[in-house]
């Protein structure tokens, strides 16, 4: 709501309401709706409560309810929604390969989250380098510092021993 609100925002500042841009928001949500009958793709206006009299057609907020792929209409797979939510919910490449295949839209969409997936990869392994080159740093200082203990507590042993050979008693 937030995002359709925002962009229906459209107008300067004294601009008339009836110049404002219509705005459709398609949410893709992977869980159902509380309450609501269960449904594959809803279409959602502004309404008055007791009528049921639309407001304005310039607001649409339509839902598709990853869950509910099974109850696509005729229509539904008509427009190919269907196939945009299996897209969406595809759990393996070779998942989203079959869907490129019968589509040339969902073709280039996947070849896009590809990318973005593999970009992301490329960060966390880039992050991950990072973080394990500071991990090695800071082994690194440690190792050191630990030796520099080891070496004072063996210079500190050695005068234990040279001052009790020489007739120090230990205190």
């Amino acid at each position: 709501m937030s995002y359709i609100c925002r962009s229906y925002d459209n107008l300067n500042r004294g601009g008339k309401y009836k110049d404002a841009k219509p705005v459709i928001h398609i949410g893709f949500l992977d869980f159902s709706l509380e309450g609501a009958e269960p449904e594959f793709y809803a279409t959602y206006k502004l309404a008055n409560v007791k009528t049921g009299q639309i407001y304005s057609d310039n607001v649409t907020l339509c839902v598709v309810d990853l869950n509910k792929i099974e109850l696509a209409t005729d229509e539904d797979k008509k427009y190919g929604i269907d196939k945009w939510a299996k897209l969406f919910k595809a759990k393996t490449w070779e998942a989203v390969k079959m869907l490129a295949e019968e589509d040339v839209y969902i073709n280039e969409a996947s070849k896009t989250i590809y990318e973005l997936c593999a970009d992301f990869e490329v960060k966390k392994r880039c992050w991950e380098r990072e973080e394990f080159e500071d991990y090695a740093e800071r082994l690194a200082e440690a190792e050191a510092k630990l030796a520099q203990k080891d070496a004072a507590l063996e210079q500190a042993e050695k005068y234990r021993k040279w001052a009790l050979a020489h007739g120090y008693r230990e205190d």
